[in-house]
C-alpha cells in the first residue's frame, strides 16, 4: 500500500492473510470472527448484524487505496 506507511503494509498482509480462498461459496469473502462478534447476545454475534457481507465490504475498502492508481487496461 503506497503511501500508508507501515500500517498500510501491515494492514494488507492481515486482509490478504485471512481472506477465505476455500474455493466455495464463500471464496474470496472475509468474515472475522473475534470479542465483538461473540458473547451470547444474539446482536452481536455476525458482526454488527452485517455478518460476512460487512465484513468484506469494509476489507474491499480498505484494500483500494493499494490499487487505486493501477492502470489495468494499459
Amino acid at each position: 500500500m503506497a503511501g500508508n506507511g507501515d500500517w498500510g503494509t501491515t494492514l494488507e498482509g492481515y486482509l490478504t492473510g485471512t481472506q477465505d480462498l476455500s474455493g466455495g461459496a464463500n471464496d474470496g469473502s472475509w468474515y472475522f470472527e473475534d470479542q465483538h462478534s461473540k458473547g451470547g447476545n444474539a446482536a452481536r454475534e455476525n458482526n454488527a448484524d452485517g455478518g460476512r457481507l460487512y465484513c468484506t465490504t469494509f476489507a474491499i475498502l480498505s484494500l483500494q487505496p493499494a490499487y487505486a492508481g493501477l492502470k489495468i487496461l494499459e
